[in-house]
């Protein structure tokens, strides 16, 4: 995977963020916003800290209405694939146990129709326990440096926050770092989830964007103990086909605790996405029958969704919860779609297809399957 490297090192560079603050999410009054570096904040962060403090009372309005006539919200679950036929089993996206992965195309079949009529479908086992470790490790080591540099800096006009982080990245105790695909723990984990016979990503990968799939995120989402539920919402407006696919692989267990996304069965049609963007009642009404699954994966288990669908991150008041998050972009969709992916500038320029991210795997790894 050479060509994505960009000089010795590029992916120990010391970079910085904005780092965690406290935030009283619930109060009647924000008077102030304090950073972990003891610096008084400004207007503006006043204000994102009002728009965080209103989110997060309608993002707990849709916690409850979700529990309307005692109504729970279930664990996504890996589909309980049907391998006697290359049609897609009668179960839906969202049902029982797992068998023994075999008959990679039937697989592949029904993973693309679960994902056609619920939005998202879960992998289990994709990435190996030592793979998830090195790459939590270098996540939160890289984080833990960026707020290091962030607290000691003069003036926030020294850096570049665009080279370093995603679309948040002022969000308390949320942190959206963007990957060097250079380092060796990033590297490996490609490389196991889209081996030609061991990785469990590609065939399905392949089949949603062809090879012509311009990578449009690569990146780690970092929430920690005090991140409050997010509201409802899509990644991108909608539109009649699919713009993009998106993963995240869970790089250590994640219990209901530690947020894990909750999505919205089939909320990624025209219908669902309408009544997101009529808000009110009409939302509140949709939200009170919707059925919804979290996503309590397993080290190493991963979910990929239609970016369209309505999803959130749930509340975190138990530990760090980390996920490796990268997508492709469907080459059938062109112009602005409306997000923008949290990926280097670097990669932006170059227009990586996944073509080249396989034939960089094929390229540089061993024929073996993976611990």
């Amino acid at each position: 995977m050479k060509q994505f490297i960009h000089g010795p090192g590029s992916y120990i560079n010391v970079t910085f963020t904005i780092p965690p603050v406290l935030l009283l999410m619930f109060a009647a009054t924000v008077s102030a916003l304090v950073s972990h570096a003891g610096r008084v904040s400004s207007p503006f962060d006043l204000l994102a800290a009002d728009q965080y403090a209103a989110q997060a009372r309608r993002a707990e309005l849709e916690r409850r209405l979700l529990q309307f006539n005692g109504r729970i919200t279930k664990e996504l679950l890996e589909p309980n694939y049907q391998l006697s036929a290359t049609g897609p089993s009668k179960s839906r996206g969202f049902g029982g146990g797992t068998k023994k992965w075999s008959k990679n195309k039937a697989i592949t079949l029904q993973q693309k129709h679960f994902l056609a009529e619920d939005g998202v479908v879960r992998i289990n086992g994709a990435l190996s326990l030592n793979a998830c470790v090195s790459l939590r490790e270098h996540v939160l080591k890289q984080v833990e440096i960026t707020a290091s540099v962030y607290s000691a800096a003069t003036s926030p006009s020294d850096f570049a926050i665009e080279d370093y982080y995603g679309i948040e990245p002022c969000r308390p105790f949320r942190t959206d770092l963007l990957l060097s695909m250079a380092a060796p723990s990033v590297e490996r984990a490609l490389q196991e989830l889209f081996h030609a016979k061991a990785g469990k990503l590609r065939d399905l990968y392949e089949s949603l964007v062809t090879k012509d799939g311009i990578l449009y995120e690569m990146a780690s989402v970092v929430t920690s103990k005090g991140s409050h539920r997010q509201c409802f919402h899509p990644d991108v407006p909608y539109q009649s086909i699919a713009p993009l696919f998106v993963v995240f692989v869970a790089l250590q267990d994640v219990t209901s605790a530690m947020g894990p996304t909750t999505f919205v069965r089939s909320g990624h049609t025209d219908a669902a996405n309408a009544f997101f963007r009529r808000k009110g009642e009409e939302l509140d009404s949709f939200l009170r029958e919707a059925n919804a699954y979290e996503a309590c994966l397993k080290c190493g288990d991963l979910v990929i969704f239609d970016a369209r669908v309505l999803h959130c991150g749930s509340a975190n008041v138990e530990a760090d919860r980390a996920l490796f998050n990268f997508s492709f972009r469907n080459p059938l969709v062109t112009g602005d779609i409306g997000y923008k992916g949290s990926m280097r500038p670097e990669y932006t320029r170059q227009g990586i297809t996944l073509g080249d991210l396989l034939s960089a795997v094929d390229g540089g790894i061993e024929d073996r399957s993976y611990d």
